[in-house]
């Protein structure tokens, strides 16, 4: 068969093709990872909290122009709202009108959303409608 093996000395982890004798390879104190340990190693989304996964997800939320970001925020009714938020603070009000595009998880996007007095899941609602 193809399958691989994997062999870690806890900072480096290597995949070998069990064809060949991966212990030839090594110096030092390497070991086999299987089991649970492996399955981590494979999928660790399985293994993520429920915050982690929703830090993942809001991490592959798409990147926002400006142009989306405001018409989001309208379409919710929350432009003239944001856009007072931003107003009160020289640094804010630099970074929403200056920045190229928006990510969901950075911090102008945070201390805006607890400014306005939203929820994550609001957030992430106008950020994927």
């Amino acid at each position: 068969g193809c399958s691989m093996r994997y062999f870690t000395d806890d900072v480096l982890t290597l995949g070998f093709v069990d064809e060949f004798d991966a212990t030839a390879y090594f110096e030092g104190e390497f070991r086999e990872v299987v089991g649970e340990e492996l399955d981590r190693f494979l999928n660790p989304e399985n293994y993520l909290s429920d915050e982690e996964k929703l830090k993942l997800m809001r991490s592959r939320m798409p990147t926002l122009s400006p142009i989306q970001i405001d018409i989001k925020l309208r379409k919710h009714g929350i432009l003239k709202t944001v856009r007072d938020f931003v107003v009160t603070n020289e640094v804010l009000d630099i970074a929403y009108n200056r920045a190229t595009f928006f990510k969901r998880g950075d911090p102008l996007i945070e201390t805006a959303r607890i400014a306005i007095g939203l929820t994550d899941s609001q957030v992430d609602e106008i950020w994927l409608s």
